[in-house]
């Protein structure tokens, strides 16, 4: 996907061959993998820095920040067993009564190919907003298993098991996505998905939601431009953080 939706993990091929403090535990748990799983042996694995600005911070087509560009900044490590993890961090402000905040997310994994052409993702991803207390009861936890063939088709069975929005109470969701890759040129390709999220033991409902756009590529810097549409449910639950857009971003790895 060209726009950084945490929700739908990037997918990388493998190499071959109190409820506040629990939350926090989560954190530092990732933390703790991501140390233990880089040292020693960070000559040999992978890692992969971006920096860049994005339109919307968006997780599952609905918006976090009010077509605002804010900067993005993500750090993630590829053992070449297999395992990853990452954290990366956007400035969210979903309602225009608060102040500005972080929202950090938290991921590790492990993937690997079975066969030729085709990969497998196991995840996890806990989404933080430390420094907002009006955000923080929207912190929860999510776990996720992908299929990917090449780098052009995944599909992602996504649960997780304490989801609230803000005075909601905490209540197991699910997810399914479907995203998609085309190359036009070495430079230039087609990307989109499409994707439905289980919210019925919230309220009593669910929605769907979709992107369409082009992916831009040349050498460490990937740009892109996507239309993101939800369902009538969706901007019922959600209002104007759910209304349709043209989003963008721009995204320097290293």
């Amino acid at each position: 996907m060209p726009i950084p939706d945490p929700a739908v993990q990037h997918f990388r091929s493998p190499a071959p061959s109190g409820r506040r403090r629990i939350r926090h535990w989560h954190v530092g748990c990732a933390f703790a993998l991501l140390t233990l799983v880089t040292t020693g042996n960070a000559r040999a694995g992978d890692w992969d820095l971006a920096v860049g600005m994005v339109s919307d911070v968006l997780v599952r087509g609905i918006a976090l920040n009010d077509h605002a560009i804010v900067p993005h900044a993500s750090l993630d490590y590829y053992d070449p067993h297999g395992w990853f993890v990452g954290v990366s961090a956007d400035l969210v402000r979903p309602d225009e009564y608060y102040a500005e905040s972080g929202q950090l997310l938290v991921r590790a994994g492990y993937a690997w190919s079975p066969v030729q052409d085709w990969s497998v993702q196991l995840g996890y991803l806990h989404y933080a907003y430390p420094a907002s207390t009006y955000l923080r009861d929207y912190a929860y936890d999510e776990f996720s298993a992908s299929l990917a063939w090449r780098d052009t088709l995944a599909f992602t069975i996504s649960a997780s098991p304490d989801t609230q929005f803000g005075r909601t109470p905490s209540e197991p969701t699910a997810a399914l996505d479907l995203t998609a890759r085309y190359p036009l040129s070495e430079h230039i390709a087609v990307v989109g998905g499409l994707g439905y999220r289980d919210l019925h033991r919230l309220f009593d409902t669910g929605y769907t939601y979709g992107n369409a756009g082009l992916e831009f590529r040349f050498g460490p810097v990937i740009a892109g431009l996507a239309y993101v549409a939800t369902s009538a449910d969706a901007k019922r639950l959600f209002g104007k953080n759910a209304a349709d857009r043209w989003a963008g971003s721009v995204l320097w790895h290293f």
